[in-house]
Order: C-alpha cells, then sequence, then structure tokens
C-alpha cells in the first residue's frame, strides 16, 4: 500500500518499527528478463525463464564509505544474532522466543540492506525471514535442511559484506547455489510455485536488452 515517502517510520511487524521502503513491497528477488508466452521472440533472444541476477553491480554494488562505516558493524551484529538463533534452534526447534528473535533480525537485516542500497544481501534475507515467518505462524517447522539452508545464507551474507572483487566467482557460484535452493525450499516448504529463474551463466559486459 503505502509509498516510500514520509520522514517517520511506521511500525512494521509484531509492532517492530519500520524505516520507509523496508516494506514486503520493496523486496523482490532482482532478476533480469521476464520469461514471455505469446509470439516467438525474435530469432536474436532465446526465450527462456527469468535469471538470478549474477552482475557485478549487484554482488559488489558501489556503497559510500560513510554509509559502510555504519551499516557494516550494525548488519555485522544483526548476521551475529541471526547465528546465535540458528545454533539454539538446533537443540531447541520448537523454541518460540528464539523463532521470534530470528524473525526480527532477519526482517531488520533486510530492511537495513536495502535502504543502502545492498540489495543481494536484503533479497536473501528476504527469503529467511519468509521461511521464519511460517515457522512462527506453524504453516512449517524448523528441521536440519532448513536449518542447514539458513546457515549457507549467512555464510553467503558474509562474503557478500567482503565487497572483494577478487572473490567475484566464488560469491557468484555460492550465491547462485544457493538461491536455487531457497528458491527450491520456498515450492516444498512453503508450497509456493514463485518464478521458474534459472541461474545465469556469467554475465556479459554490454547492458541488458528488454524485449517488452
Amino acid at each position: 500500500p503505502g509509498g516510500q515517502g514520509g520522514s517517520g517510520a511506521d511500525p512494521g511487524f509484531d509492532g517492530e518499527p519500520r524505516l520507509p521502503g523496508r516494506g514486503p513491497w520493496a523486496t523482490r528477488l532482482a532478476v533480469v528478463g521476464f520469461a514471455r508466452s505469446g509470439p516467438a521472440a525474435p530469432s536474436t533472444t532465446i526465450p527462456g525463464p527469468p535469471q538470478i541476477d549474477l552482475s557485478e553491480r549487484y554482488l559488489l554494488p558501489e556503497i559510500a564509505p560513510e554509509v559502510a562505516s555504519y551499516f557494516t558493524p550494525e548488519a555485522q551484529e544483526y548476521v551475529g544474532a541471526m547465528e546465535a538463533s540458528l545454533l539454539r534452534l538446533e537443540k531447541f526447534p520448537d523454541d518460540l522466543q528464539t523463532i521470534q528473535q530470528l524473525f526480527r533480525t532477519a526482517h531488520t537485516l533486510k530492511g537495513s540492506a536495502h535502504t543502502v542500497g545492498f540489495k543481494c544481501i536484503g533479497d536473501i534475507i528476504h527469503h529467511v525471514e519468509d521461511f521464519v515467518g511460517a515457522i512462527r505462524e506453524g504453516r512449517t517447522r524448523m528441521t536440519a535442511d532448513l536449518t542447514d539452508v539458513m546457515f549457507r545464507v549467512i555464510d553467503i551474507v558474509k562474503l557478500l559484506m567482503r565487497r572483494d572483487a577478487r572473490s567475484l566467482e566464488q560469491t557468484r557460484r555460492e550465491f547462485g547455489g544457493t538461491m536455487q535452493r531457497l528458491l527450491e525450499f520456498r515450492t516444498a516448504v512453503l508450497g509456493e510455485a514463485p518464478a521458474e529463474l534459472t541461474l545465469a551463466p556469467a554475465p556479459a559486459a554490454g547492458p541488458h536488452v528488454d524485449e517488452s
């Protein structure tokens, strides 16, 4: 519903404050292109499903030093809190207080990442938020497989936060593989059938052509 205008915070989940732009409408999986139906595409275009964005611009965004100076320690604190919650849930998977804490932390990290322009972190954390939300609503339970994929997300976030161009190929492999697994879990665990995304090959340097 609301846009991103206004100067104050509005209530988020569980009454938690949420900055403008942190709502679900502001978070969506970054994709390149869209699957088409209808007339055949021109011969120069290979039709197919949209692709997970593995571009350098997406995975290694330009963040102003002053923004990084406050976002990085804040994000590290959130990641540490999420990791601690997951370790506890490995032993006590039905601990509702820990589940609530994990949800709030994931929600806050997602919003912070999108606010500063670190969209890839916000996008991948959004999946964790959705899974934990389904757990606290009783639609699914915390399982060993789900815990494992959430730990993988945390490892990816740590890698992304380094913003090291020398690790770009490793980041592409691990981010792409984890996103694929998350999408599979959305179908298996949440019963959803989101876009049939495919993993893009190493992106070309040229601009993407929109066939719309």
